[in-house]
């Protein structure tokens, strides 16, 4: 047991990003904010042009509620590719938190325009909240509706339109 103690206390220097992705996803799922932006600025430096690793930063960003530096991220992950749906809706949920309605509707749409994109419930949802703090409750009904048929238990959604009924 001594051996073994001894033996992980030594630290190796990991030079593989894709490893130190993972690693910085795990720390996250924990819940270990800064261990898992230490991992996931290691596997930037060793892959600055990957933008899943710019992403997840954005995201990690988010989650610890530093809206300037995920922005920033996304913005960075769409730099790199632009026409990468997950970054945009990464960065119409910040503006939706800074409550710039019309920068998050221009997000959502760029996700929604890539027909690839796996869950074109969350844009539509992102869009229609958007639209819905705008006032304009026909489009944001008009998203609700969309989002729910993308995927019809989304209650998200389906509690969003409820709002918006409440306000017709």
């Amino acid at each position: 047991i001594l051996f073994i103690s001894c033996f992980s206390s030594q630290k190796k220097k990991i030079d593989d990003p894709d490893l130190l992705y993972r690693i910085g996803e795990d720390y996250l799922k924990k819940g270990a904010f800064v261990q898992a932006l230490q991992a996931l600025f290691d596997a930037e430096k060793l892959d600055p042009k990957n933008h899943e690793i710019k992403n997840l930063i954005g995201f990690t960003f988010m989650v610890r509620g530093d809206y300037e530096n995920s922005e920033k991220y996304y913005k960075k992950a769409i730099s790199v590719k632009k026409d990468y749906p997950e970054a945009h809706i990464g960065l119409a949920d910040v503006y939706i938190r800074l409550k710039k309605w019309n920068n998050a509707i221009h997000h959502a749409d760029e996700a929604l325009s890539n027909i690839l994109y796996m869950s074109p419930y969350e844009a539509y949802n992102i869009r229609g909240w958007a639209n819905f703090n705008n006032e304009d409750y026909n489009s944001a009904e008009v998203d609700f509706r969309n989002a729910i048929s993308s995927n019809p238990n989304y209650v998200v959604a389906i509690y969003n339109l409820g709002l918006v009924y409440e306000k017709k």
